[in-house]
């Protein structure tokens, strides 16, 4: 089960954004043999590949979150080196919030879609679902965020209790 989790922490998102980018390929494959082969396309691939991107860019910021690759100003910690800490923890609160006002603004928006029942254009599916990415992935961030410091304690905690060896 300890082994399972820790794949499920290490790969979630990757895992996800492997099947959506493997299935944004072949539908688009899929488009490309029945325009070029078939003289015939199809409504929906483009659709299709268009939410399953957007579900792949959500997956995407929270991954970023988790290895600490998104996008950040680094002026100040390249000027002031022990800012540094100061400088990615104002990062980290100013991620979450953003994300948490995001996800609140999802919520209202679902909100809404439910209530219209508005359907997409070539598939004809719930936009709720469309939508749902960004409670997905805002949700995801804040919950690396938090992972992020939760780790952080812990760590700090083992070290304290490890005894000194000098």
């Amino acid at each position: 089960m300890k082994k399972a989790l820790k794949w499920l922490d290490e790969n979630f998102e990757v895992f996800f954004m492997s099947i959506l980018m493997g299935a944004i390929a072949l539908v688009m494959f899929l488009q490309c043999v029945m325009r070029y082969v078939f003289n015939s396309s199809l409504s929906w691939p483009e659709e299709m590949a268009r939410y399953l991107f957007i579900y792949f860019v959500y997956f995407g910021v929270s991954y970023c979150v988790r290895h600490d690759t998104h996008l950040s100003v680094d002026l100040i910690p390249s000027f002031f080196p022990k800012f540094e800490k100061l400088h990615k923890l104002i990062g980290d609160v100013s991620i979450f919030i953003f994300s948490l006002v995001l996800a609140y603004g999802g919520v209202i928006k679902l909100q809404q879609l439910v209530h219209q029942t508005q359907l997409s254009p070539a598939m004809r599916i719930p936009m709720q679902f469309v939508y749902f990415a960004v409670e997905l992935g805002f949700i995801l961030t804040m919950i690396r965020v938090v992972q992020k410091y939760v780790v952080l304690i812990m760590d700090k905690a083992k070290e304290k209790a490890l005894p000194d060896n000098h």
